[in-house]
């Protein structure tokens, strides 16, 4: 595995929705979303996440 596939997230977690931000860990901000707290969100937000790459 390459560093540039190795990424680190960041959750803020609110009582109805958590705030996640992606970064590789070069520091390149990547994305971030808002997922609702839910069964639905949490999964989205797993996905979110690990669809940028492997979590360091």
């Amino acid at each position: 595995m390459n560093d540039q596939s190795l990424i680190v997230a960041g959750v803020d977690t609110h009582k109805d929705t958590h705030y996640a931000a992606v970064i590789s860990v070069t520091g390149e901000h990547l994305s971030a979303a808002q997922f609702p707290t839910t069964d639905a969100g949490y999964r989205a937000l797993e996905g979110f996440i690990t669809c940028h790459g492997a979590l360091l």
